[in-house]
C-alpha cells in the first residue's frame, strides 16, 4: 500500500537537507549513513552525490533494495505547538531504486518514492534533461 505524504510532511522534508539512509548490508545487518537528498514535486526522494555508484549504500540498495530513510531535527526557537529543542522527524520505509547513467556527469542516484519507496523514477531522465533535477 502506497503512503501519500501530507502537506505538513512535504513541507518538513523540503525544509531539511540531510537524512539518514538505512540499507541492508551483505551480512544482513543494518548500514546507516547520513546523506543529502532532494524532495521532488511528485513525492519521490533523490539521494545522489559524487561517486555514489562506488558507495556501500548504493551497492547495498542495488542488491537488497529494502531501505528506511529518516529525516529528523529539533523544533526551532519561536512560537509553536512544541517547545524549542524538542525532537521531531519522519521515517519512510520501502524499496529504493539504484539508477546509473541518469545524470549528465554519469553519476548515480538512489530514488525513493514516499511511503512505498520505489518504482518511482519513471520520469527522472526527463526531469534531468529538462534541468528540473540538476
Amino acid at each position: 500500500m502506497d503512503t501519500v505524504l501530507t502537506t505538513a510532511e512535504r513541507e518538513y522534508l523540503a525544509s531539511c537537507r540531510r537524512g539518514c539512509l538505512a540499507t541492508i548490508g551483505p551480512d544482513g545487518g543494518p548500514d546507516v549513513v547520513p546523506v543529502s537528498y532532494r524532495l521532488n514535486a511528485d513525492g519521490t526522494i533523490d539521494i545522489g552525490g559524487p561517486r555514489m555508484g562506488e558507495s556501500r549504500k548504493f551497492r547495498n540498495a542495488a542488491a537488497r533494495p529494502r531501505v528506511a530513510f529518516v529525516v529528523d531535527d529539533t523544533v526551532p526557537d519561536g512560537p509553536g505547538a512544541f517547545r524549542p529543542g524538542v525532537g521531531r522527524g519522519l521515517e519512510l520505509r520501502g524499496t529504493a531504486e539504484a539508477l546509473r547513467g541518469v545524470l549528465r556527469d554519469g553519476d548515480v542516484v538512489l530514488t525513493m518514492g514516499a511511503g512505498n519507496i520505489g518504482a518511482v523514477a519513471q520520469d527522472l531522465k526527463a526531469r534531468l534533461a529538462a534541468g528540473a533535477a540538476a
